[in-house]
């Protein structure tokens, strides 16, 4: 018997990114962000959705975060092998299929898509399984986060939890408080 997929996604908000389980193994350790290049301890999977790395604006941090994103060993999720030719290029089209196209507001909410398809690949609920969602570093307390992206964080969260998948995030990030 396999054991509960449990995934901690990990974003750059100082307030609860190092609260993440990385020295717990049983977890699968989720992150993304320049933001967390050479910060955290461990990762597992590594997610770069954004295609503007490369633009002249976001060059000072885009080429050396490239860089280092060719030289990682664990897999990188892209929406292509355009910047970096190793990636694993992300399952859009499945995703927007089997979720719909109104919420995909953040990297956070791809990350959670794929999760949730990963616990739950045949959609059904099940209880009591032990399949665990977690945020950290995950606030979405920005303006624009706020506004923009927050939806799509709680409505994955919505879905994750709709399916048995227990959701928690800690008390420190702001998308703990429902709105």
């Amino acid at each position: 018997e396999t054991a509960p997929l449990k995934i901690a996604i990990v974003g750059t908000a100082p307030s609860s990114r190092g609260l993440a389980p990385f020295n717990d193994h049983s977890w699968k350790i989720w992150v993304c962000s320049p933001g967390n290049m050479n910060i955290v301890p461990r990762a597992d999977a590594w997610f770069e959705i954004h295609n503007s790395l490369h633009w002249p604006e976001n060059r000072s941090y885009g080429e050396p975060y490239i860089k280092w994103l060719k030289e990682q060993k664990f897999p990188i999720y892209m929406q292509s092998q355009a910047l970096v030719p190793n990636a694993t290029t992300y399952p859009k089209d499945e995703m927007v299929a089997k979720f719909g196209k109104y919420f995909f507001t953040s990297s956070f909410a791809w990350m959670m898509a794929l999760a949730i398809s990963q616990m739950r690949p045949d959609g059904k609920r099940i209880d009591n399984d032990g399949a665990e969602l977690a945020l950290f570093g995950v606030d979405m307390a920005s303006k624009n986060e706020y506004i923009l992206q927050r939806p799509g964080g709680h409505y994955f969260m919505q879905v994750a939890t709709s399916l048995g998948i227990k959701v928690s995030l800690p008390m420190e990030s702001d998308l703990a408080q429902p709105p």
